[in-house]
């Protein structure tokens, strides 16, 4: 019963998250509502994979928060730095 009750909530938050990734005013917001969105998947196949009592659903889970990981860290550096080059290769641009 709570894994259903946590499904239905994560169901709403993911409606909720998907409103402000639609007319989120910035772009960093569209980009934490993307991240919720994710994490909120991530968090429903676990709860699926308790309630069928099936292993892979947690290794999906996983596989999702990893990946979710990887890709804020990403755009997290665009955003701070404008690109997605090193440190070093802009360093050496032709004066």
């Amino acid at each position: 019963m709570i894994v259903l009750a946590a499904i239905v909530g994560a169901l709403a938050a993911t409606l909720l998250a998907a409103v402000r990734l639609i007319g989120g005013p910035t772009l960093q917001d569209r980009v934490l509502a993307a991240n919720l969105i994710i994490i909120l998947s991530a968090m429903m196949c676990a709860a699926l994979a308790v309630l069928q009592r099936a292993s892979s659903g947690i290794d999906v889970a996983l596989a999702l928060l990893l990946g979710a990981y990887a890709i804020n860290l990403a755009v997290l550096k665009v955003f701070k730095l404008g690109t997605f080059q090193a440190a070093l290769a802009r360093a050496r641009e032709p004066v």
